[in-house]
């Protein structure tokens, strides 16, 4: 369980939106998002609000440690509960819309066939990698005996 008691921030709104991606594929990310919210959100209120409820009832009859440890939780109950539903969301939505626009742009970026073949003439791998970088890594750039 997470902190706010209702079990959103470890990951079952999470593994709820995943769970309808993988079925709704047509659908907009967005509405997926939403009706995953939609779902969970009375239950999120109805666990929120009675932990709240015994967090108030250790506020006020507890003991002063006791006192501290309620601040901690009233605290908890409330950030985790709103962070779950209304900044876990559309963090999610930015986060893939950034990675949809990040691979469309590589997708899309024209490869000069000329710097290609320079920088591999020069020594340098595919993927950037030097002979340089290899020794300093402590692999060998040398070619194996074909007895091994």
């Amino acid at each position: 369980m997470s902190s706010n008691g209702n079990g959103l921030a470890n990951g079952k709104n999470g593994k709820k939106r995943r769970r309808r991606i993988s079925t709704r594929r047509r659908e907009a990310l967005e509405k997926i998002s939403n009706d995953a919210i939609n779902q969970t959100l009375s239950r999120t209120v109805i666990t929120s609000g009675l932990t709240f409820l015994t967090v108030c009832a250790m506020l006020a009859f507890g003991g002063q440690v006791l006192k501290s440890f309620s601040w901690c939780l009233f605290i908890g109950i409330i950030v985790g509960t709103y962070s779950s539903v209304y900044i876990a969301s559309p963090f999610m939505l930015l986060w893939e819309g950034w990675k949809t626009n990040k691979r469309k742009a590589l997708v899309g970026a024209p490869v000069k066939s000329d710097a290609l073949a320079s920088t591999e003439t020069a020594g340098v791998g595919a993927a950037g990698v030097t002979p340089q970088m290899l020794a300093a890594a402590g692999v060998s750039t040398k070619p194996r005996k074909k007895g091994r």
